[in-house]
């Protein structure tokens, strides 16, 4: 008991030498959760009457995951022309950049609940090529943890959202 007591003092001290727009970060994507909790919780008490009258956690995961995939694109022109990666790799992370916008189009255009499944191999898919990327791209510690439980929360969000459709 005393050790896990350390290790949350440790990981407590760590969060408090986040810079601030690290800490920025962390907060808006722990609060751009919110939409799926609130989609997950209307569509179980509302499912067949909902009050927006579309199912948010497959629109709002659409958004998202098209979000996500942006960000590679992003990293592409931010490392322009310098050397830190093979111009193949480069070209690979520009065409995958697309993949998840592409992913969440063809989730919109599902009317069954099998567009949760796309949702959740998209998201998934992203957090397999963050994972084979953290090093090349030096992506920060705290970023590849904070995706993962993310990425954790939102496929978790999108199964019971498939369950409770079902």
């Amino acid at each position: 008991m005393i050790k896990k007591q350390k290790i949350m003092k440790n990981n407590l001290k760590q969060i408090l030498l986040f810079n601030s727009s690290q800490k920025i970060m962390i907060i808006l994507g722990i609060l751009g959760l919110f939409p799926f909790f609130f989609g997950l919780v209307e569509l179980y008490f509302n499912r067949n009457e909902l009050i927006f009258n579309i199912n948010i956690p497959k629109y709002y995961g659409a958004i998202i995951l098209t979000f996500i995939g942006s960000k590679y694109w992003g990293i592409i022109l931010t490392i322009g022309d310098q050397n830190k990666i093979s111009d193949r790799l480069k070209n690979q992370i520009i065409i995958w950049s697309i993949i998840p916008s592409t992913l969440g189009i063809i989730s919109l255009s599902l009317q069954t609940s099998l567009s949760f499944f796309v949702l959740v191999l998209g998201f998934i898919s992203c957090q397999i090529i963050d994972e084979l990327l953290y090093k090349p791209l030096n992506f920060a510690h705290w970023y590849i943890c904070l995706r993962r439980l993310l990425t954790f929360l939102v496929t978790t969000i999108l199964i019971f959202s498939f369950i409770i459709i079902s």
